[in-house]
């Protein structure tokens, strides 16, 4: 089985406000073969995370409406939201999560712009930890 055909296999919601990194982050995860849903807000996440399953959610810590880290505590907060791998995809150093509380729930650290190998590793290894 190729990599691709392994990864067809994944679901994978992608969230973040600014449209462009939404589009190439979307687009580079098609390219290594992931299935992927999109949104822009958390709300949005929330709605989208509670009406369906996704193995894995690629989150903005940094959204104008709801940033990641509430959206992430209102997912694990669900009883299908505990073992969610869940990624904080953020252009800021892992230092921005010493200045929160809830960095333990992330799953994954991934900083932007990441490329296809870090993105495909990063879902990888998310979805094996929470196994």
């Amino acid at each position: 089985m190729t990599s691709k055909e392994l990864n067809s296999r994944f679901n994978i919601l992608v969230v973040d406000d600014n449209r462009d990194m939404l589009l190439i982050t979307s687009s580079l995860l098609k390219i290594s073969g992931f299935r992927t849903q999109t949104c822009e807000s958390g709300p949005r996440c929330i709605a989208m995370t509670e009406a369906e399953v996704f193995d894995a959610v690629i989150l903005d810590i940094e959204m104008s409406d709801m940033d990641g880290f509430a959206v992430c505590e209102h997912i694990r907060a669900q009883p299908w939201g505990k073992l969610l791998p869940i990624i904080a995809y953020t252009g800021h150093k892992e230092d921005i999560f010493q200045k929160y509380p809830g960095k333990s729930a992330f799953t994954r650290f991934l900083a932007k712009p990441a490329t296809i190998e870090e993105l495909s590793k990063a879902i990888h290894d998310a979805i094996s930890a929470m196994k």
